[in-house]
């Protein structure tokens, strides 16, 4: 690993990198065994635009059909799941690498936002969900004077 001026993100970064080659080859080896029930944590950006959150998370290889979304006051619910059966019998795998078949993710709103379905602007291109959530539009916390 070098090291640079970023040393502590860049370690970390590369460490993440090796760990998850770890877990590639480590799934390669192993024997195929019933993953039905193997969610997967996919990766999601969250950008506060001022009054409004716009909120990308990767979801390749899933129909937009297969995607569930749920708002609340402060938080963003997605699931995924592959409509097709994992058909097992007979295979013999020299890589494994692609064993998730559900996707779950929640997010966690620092502000209130307004889950009303009119509002809510939603994208699924290309592997990757976009949604745009309007805030609430008032303030969490006021200080009062006596």
């Amino acid at each position: 690993m070098e090291i640079s001026e970023k040393f502590p993100l860049k370690m970390i970064l590369e460490l993440h990198k090796e760990i998850e080659k770890a877990f590639r080859d480590l799934w390669s080896s192993l024997p195929t065994m019933e993953l039905k029930d193997l969610s997967y944590d996919p990766p999601a950006d969250v950008e506060d635009l001022g009054d409004k959150y716009v909120v990308k998370i990767d979801l390749p290889g899933f129909k937009k059909q297969e995607i569930k979304i749920k708002v609340g006051e402060d938080y963003i619910q997605i699931r995924a799941e592959k409509g097709e059966e994992l058909e097992e019998v007979g295979k013999k795998y020299i890589i494994r690498q692609r064993v998730y078949k559900k996707a779950v993710k929640e997010i966690k709103l620092p502000e209130k936002i307004k889950p009303n379905p009119r509002e809510i602007q939603v994208k699924y291109e290309n592997g990757v969900l976009e949604i745009i959530v309007p805030k609430a539009g008032f303030a969490k916390e006021v200080e009062i004077l006596p």
